[in-house]
């Protein structure tokens, strides 16, 4: 369900030709004049018809707090995810450089799946190239229930996807091996560690 402002704002003529603009595909349409929370409204208003990821740019790091904050109010059933950018200087904290990999990497997940999800990014964060999709696609390690995979090629690829390991598994981006076909992994887009138990070759 829509919040009443963006609800409000489709009686606006001005906003339902810009929203009429995204629907015949525009390259671009240019706004003026628009300042403070109004600009999340207008935005929230346009998101909210698009069925599909949306970046929205923005100069810096505090102005993407305040999108992201106004945006999950405004909006209703769509994600709202910051991405973060890379500091210019070297990180004094090991922890935040993991913290800041594990946000872009759940952001990145969600955009190859193509869901409706709103991303927030300062410019500074889109500095770096990235991997085509199709390659973070084949990155992804799925594992369910009664599927057949040696535990010795997860273990591969954890390790070559930078994942270390450590006993116990406390961190995004470790992992470790127990005695009768356990594997616990904490993956960099869960919040919690998970456990895989094997039998023989069989995700139990």
């Amino acid at each position: 369900m829509n919040h009443p402002i963006t609800s409000f704002l489709k009686e606006i003529p001005e906003f339902n030709k810009l929203n009429h603009g995204l629907k015949q595909h525009l390259k671009a349409q240019f706004v003026y004049g628009l300042s403070g929370s109004l600009r999340c409204a207008v935005g929230a208003g346009l998101m909210s018809a698009i069925q599909g990821p949306v970046l929205v740019i923005v100069p810096n790091e505090d102005e993407a707090g305040v999108f992201v904050n106004d945006l999950n109010y405004l909006l209703s059933g769509i994600p709202v995810y910051e991405y973060p950018a890379w500091p210019l200087l070297p990180l004094p904290v090991l922890a935040q450089g993991r913290e800041i990999i594990t946000q872009r990497l759940k952001v990145l997940e969600m955009l190859v799946q193509s869901k409706p999800v709103v991303v927030i990014a300062p410019a500074q964060a889109l500095l770096r190239v990235l991997a085509p999709p199709e390659i973070i696609r084949k990155a992804a390690i799925k594992v369910s229930v009664g599927k057949q995979v040696e535990p010795v090629i997860i273990k591969q690829r954890l390790l070559s996807s930078g994942y270390v390991w450590a006993d116990p598994v406390e961190g995004h981006g470790q992992f470790c091996t127990r005695g009768g076909g356990i594997l616990d992994v904490f993956p960099a887009t869960f919040n919690r560690p998970v456990r895989i138990e094997f039998l023989d070759n069989q995700v139990e």
